[in-house]
């Protein structure tokens, strides 16, 4: 019995060490990263946890108008990759004639544009 309490306590212990040091660890690799990194890496969580909880941005975005960057800003579920996809499709094919019309940049999908419906305008 002594055998096994020594055992589970040093198993233990292990598993203790080895959890310490990975949260140190991962919390050590996130403070690392450059700052332009940290925030806008933040930034597309804030935006994707607020669209699943429902919540609308007060902002609204001109797709026929805007800039890659503010695309990435307001509009929810876009990075920059697709943001400049967005300003792409707009300089090769002219502007958006309806909001639906932004399905056709690749990346952009039914559940993208349902999610920032209220945020997009085309004026």
């Amino acid at each position: 019995m002594r055998y096994f309490n020594v055992v589970f306590s040093f198993r233990l212990a292990v598993f203790l060490l080895a959890a310490f040091l990975g949260l140190q660890s991962m919390a050590y690799a996130k403070d690392s990263l450059p700052p332009e990194f940290r925030s806008s890496d933040t930034h597309q969580l804030d935006k994707n946890a607020q669209a699943e909880a429902g919540v609308v941005s007060e902002t609204k975005v001109n797709i026929n108008q805007a800039d890659a960057s503010e695309l990435e800003r307001v509009l929810s579920g876009v990075g920059s990759t697709k943001a400049q996809a967005i300003v792409d499709y707009r300089n090769t094919h002219g502007l958006f004639k309806s909001i639906d019309d932004l399905m056709m940049v690749k990346g952009i999908g039914a559940a993208t544009l349902e999610k920032n419906k209220s945020v997009i305008t085309l004026n």
